[in-house]
């Protein structure tokens, strides 16, 4: 099981932490193994769990009790010829198996609070819980997390068992160029060069945003000035020709200056040109063009 707490900010996301436990949907279905191989036993007085073939023929149909519990309130199991040609009938009811795995849900769910201590967050300050693996199906998990973040939106609009695949197929198609059919929420997009262009830079021009970089997309860029300026007139470029914004900022002899660009999500542009000596800043807005 792994967690991770991610901050979303304008658009460029920060994973803060992150916790990972060796327990997960393995130990969901031996809670389920174990409760059918005690319902055996006490039908038939045999220990059906002493027996290797035996139990991996109640593995088998565990694992398709727990799925089928995920979206009904009954499964049925059955087994034909489970144990000296006898087979294994029963129903079980999500209450019995919701009741059964308590004690692992609780495992599941209890390096969280730690996660949220270690960064100085608390339960209220989550907004979003995105579920990723099988295992989060299971609908007593859902409801203890519900619990857990009363004041979170639970995302189930992906197939928890399928989160990791289609993330990873929609960020590798901004890496080959070819953009998947679906989903069609674009999650990276892909920037042209972006250059500063100054008579007061040294070498009169810096690549502020190399091409092919993804967005969203935040850089930080120290200015290296020729001796003597009193001011600096910084001009962003869509390279080779398209003029983004300009920014001018006056100087003085222990000035520091410092370029920024943080491109967001949606591709609007947030470009600062700072003095961290005097704390004198300027700034430009602009919206999606040809950044992407």
């Amino acid at each position: 099981m792994t967690a991770s707490l991610v901050l979303l900010s304008g658009g460029c996301y920060t994973v803060l932490g992150s916790i990972d436990r060796r327990i997960g949907g393995e130990e969901v279905t031996e809670v389920l193994v174990n409760y059918l191989g005690n319902e055996f036993r006490t039908k038939y007085k045999e220990d059906i769990l002493k027996n290797k073939r035996g139990r991996a023929k109640l593995a088998l149909e565990a694992e398709k009790v727990k799925h089928v519990l995920s979206t009904l309130d009954t499964a049925h199991c059955y087994v034909e010829s489970l144990f000296d040609g006898m087979d294994f009938s029963t129903n079980v009811t999500r209450a019995r198996f919701d009741n059964e795995i308590s004690k692992v849900v609780s495992d599941l769910l209890s390096p969280i609070s730690k996660l949220l201590t270690s960064c100085h967050l608390a339960n209220a300050d989550i907004a979003h819980v995105v579920l990723v693996g099988g295992t989060t199906k299971v609908v007593k998990i859902q409801k203890q997390l519900s619990s857990l973040f009363p004041g979170a939106e639970i995302h189930t609009n992906i197939p928890p068992d399928e989160c990791i695949a289609v993330g990873a197929a929609v960020q590798a198609s901004y890496v080959t160029k070819e953009v998947t059919a679906g989903p069609k929420e674009k999650m990276l997009a892909v920037a042209r060069d972006i250059i500063g262009v100054s008579e007061e830079l040294e070498g009169g021009q810096l690549v502020v945003l190399a091409a092919d970089s993804t967005l969203p997309a935040r850089r930080t860029l120290p200015l290296s000035l020729r001796s003597g300026c009193a001011h600096v007139s910084v001009e962003l470029r869509v390279a080779p020709h398209h003029r983004l914004a300009t920014l001018k900022l006056d100087l003085d002899q222990k000035s520091k200056p410092v370029l920024g660009l943080h491109i967001h999500r949606d591709g609007t542009s947030h470009i600062t040109l700072t003095d961290k000596t005097s704390g004198k800043s300027v700034d430009a807005l602009v919206k999606p063009a040809a950044v992407c």
